[in-house]
């Protein structure tokens, strides 16, 4: 068996590497941590806690499409002059590059990079941001789409068929290659949150639901796996 973390994953697997559909089993992602209560939301340092803001949590790789969000960022800021754009996460080769953009386009003052954070840090964020937002060309599926929903952040993304699946209506999405449309969808965001409306979550990318789908798929797997010669107990 192959295991994907979404119907999306599954499709792309087929398509992609010409398996057989029957061998490839869903098994749905599920956030991390940081939506456990345990987990204490803490004030980044270098940052005020009345804080105007969007967020993107991501690694800094090139198919992250930082270029396309600074870009429509540009236009955001001419309706909000006082919304700031927060990066988090680690330098993957393509970070110099983005800082000269922040340059190039005057954005000094209106983008924060943090660099890699706590999760404590992060989830501070989720929990105080205007909205996640998360411009990423590739999927199938994002980790901190389902962190941001859980901790009632909103969410406006790349409109990929494995976002739509983790997040149905819950989402804002765009074309990650429009920057027009992205800074449109998150204008659309910000107004909605500032005038209280709700997107309701259903939330079928969760843990309980990945155990179970590992447990099935493994106790059909044992009526095959068991043709083969073995010393272990079928049971």
């Amino acid at each position: 068996m192959i295991f994907a973390e979404s119907n999306a994953g599954k499709q792309n697997i087929i398509k992609y590497l010409q398996i057989n559909a029957a061998r490839i089993k869903v098994v749905p992602l599920f956030p991390s941590e940081i939506v456990n209560e345990d987990i204490v939301p803490k004030l980044p340092e270098t940052l005020a806690p009345d804080l105007f803001f969007i967020h993107y949590p991501a690694q800094y790789w090139a198919h992250k499409n930082h270029f396309n969000l600074l870009i429509a960022f540009r236009i955001l800021i001419e309706k909000f002059p006082a919304i700031k754009l927060i990066l988090t996460g680690s330098d993957k080769g393509n970070k110099e590059y983005i800082k000269q953009l922040i340059a190039e386009y005057h954005l000094d003052s209106s983008v924060i990079d943090l660099g890699f954070v706590s999760n404590e840090e992060l989830k501070w964020l989720y929990l105080h941001s205007r909205g996640l937002v998360m411009p990423t060309f590739l999927g199938p599926t994002n980790m901190p789409l389902l962190e941001a929903a859980e901790l009632d952040c909103p969410v406006a993304c790349s409109k990929l068929d494995g976002h739509v699946e983790q997040l149905g209506d819950y989402g804002y999405y765009f074309d990650p290659s429009n920057p027009e449309e992205i800074a449109s969808t998150i204008c659309t965001m910000i107004n909605d949150t500032t005038n209280n409306i709700k997107r309701i979550y259903k939330n079928n990318f969760n843990i309980n639901n990945a155990i179970e789908s590992i447990d099935k798929a493994f106790s059909e797997l044992k009526y095959i796996r068991f043709c083969w010669g073995t010393n272990d107990d079928i049971y």
